[in-house]
């Protein structure tokens, strides 16, 4: 449930994005991700790229786990932001 002032991540009128582009993207792979899982809260690396045939071929990047690339090894790994 959204607490006062919060936006769902479904209310697409009410985000704000970089360029006109990346929110077609989003409400395009949201779309997407709803007519396939139904109201599931996950993500589908093939169908993203399915929706951006021109990017194939290039790096896909994520945070973390949500990185395609990322491989758990077990290391701990300590990181050193500076914002």
């Amino acid at each position: 449930m959204l607490q006062d002032g919060e936006i769902s991540e479904n209310d697409f009128a009410s985000l704000e994005f970089v360029t006109d582009r990346a929110k077609r993207s989003y409400v395009a792979y949201s779309q997407q991700l709803k007519d396939m899982y139904g109201d599931v809260d996950c993500d589908d690396l093939d169908l993203w790229k399915s929706l951006h045939p021109k990017c194939k071929g290039r790096k896909m990047f994520g945070i973390g786990s949500y990185d395609p690339d990322f491989l758990v090894t077990g290391k701990k790994i300590i990181y050193n932001l500076w914002f």
